[in-house]
């Protein structure tokens, strides 16, 4: 809704809408995939170490992130049975410019910005940390 910045907001909550949001943008802004069974699938059958994020779609903070490295993870098959209220995407690293400054396997350092751009043109930051 271009003229209701809070329906917005909520929304962009929902870390699908916001993957989802991001690639509609015009560049596709970057942002972690969200990973569909069949591409968790195909990462699973690889050989090698499996490192995958499985997160709640409307939480904030980290509240309920857990990193899988076993393909019979019972947190993430419960994520690929309910997509509307979970999520699996890639772990990502912080860039290696950053580890001098960080501790050993440390977690992902991140900004989020979400702004909304109204039907007048306006663009208001919502929220950023």
């Amino acid at each position: 809704d271009a003229d209701d910045p809070e329906a917005s907001h909520g929304r962009i909550q929902d870390k699908v809408a916001f993957a989802e949001a991001c690639a509609a943008c015009r560049p596709p802004l970057p942002c972690a995939p969200v990973l569909s069974e069949a591409e968790v699938a195909a990462m699973a059958a690889r050989p090698g170490p499996l490192e995958l994020v499985v997160k709640p779609r409307g939480e904030e903070e980290g509240r309920g992130v857990d990193l899988t490295r076993s393909r019979d993870d019972p947190y993430l098959r419960r994520a690929l049975r309910e997509p509307e209220r979970f999520l699996v995407q890639p772990r990502l690293r912080n860039c290696a410019a950053l580890e001098p400054f960080l501790a050993p396997d440390p977690p992902l350092c991140c900004v989020r910005i979400a702004t909304f751009h109204a039907a007048d043109g306006g663009v208001e930051v919502l929220e950023a940390w």
